[in-house]
């Protein structure tokens, strides 16, 4: 499965992970800069990085995660899980590509695969306080603040 997001610019591709992305996705959840605002360890082993990317290309009953290509290059990642009160969303951008409006056109293409699951629950987006860049990429997708839970805050909108 695809989904295309376009902001003017070049197409993003969403495309489900699979084995053979473990080392791309690797070196993201090896990056401090990518990864502290996630939550958990600072830097994820390679055997759970592994395993994530296994059960997250479709395996997993509870989140998918999506790789993102522009132009053939691989420039981050989209994620969909699927708690009991929310459909939450969340992005990751390969560091090489911040700036450039990725994580909008992430989090828009994963609102399109989220309306395609049709849950009929609100879209949901954990971020932490301290990430005012990923606060900004949700509220312009018109995410509102609605709770704060242990380090994260909760944004929500309609799917």
């Amino acid at each position: 499965m695809s989904a295309m997001s376009d902001r003017g610019g070049v197409p993003l591709e969403l495309r489900l992970v699979m084995p053979d992305d473990v080392k791309t996705v690797t070196r993201w959840s090896q990056d401090e800069r990518v990864n502290r605002y996630v939550g958990g360890p600072s830097v994820w082993t390679v055997e759970f990085t592994r395993s994530r990317v296994l059960s997250a290309g479709g395996g997993d009953s509870f989140r998918r995660w999506y790789l993102a290509s522009r132009g053939g290059d691989i420039v981050g990642m989209g994620a969909i899980m699927f708690p009991d009160e929310s459909t939450e969303l969340g992005y990751w951008v390969d560091p090489e590509h911040w700036g450039q409006g990725i994580a909008g056109q992430i989090l828009d293409g994963m609102i399109a695969v989220a309306r395609e699951a049709d849950r009929g629950l609100p879209l949901s987006a954990q971020i932490q306080p301290a990430n005012g860049a990923s606060v900004r990429v949700a509220e312009r997708a018109g995410f509102a603040w609605f709770a704060s839970h242990d380090d994260f805050d909760e944004y929500r909108r309609e799917s």
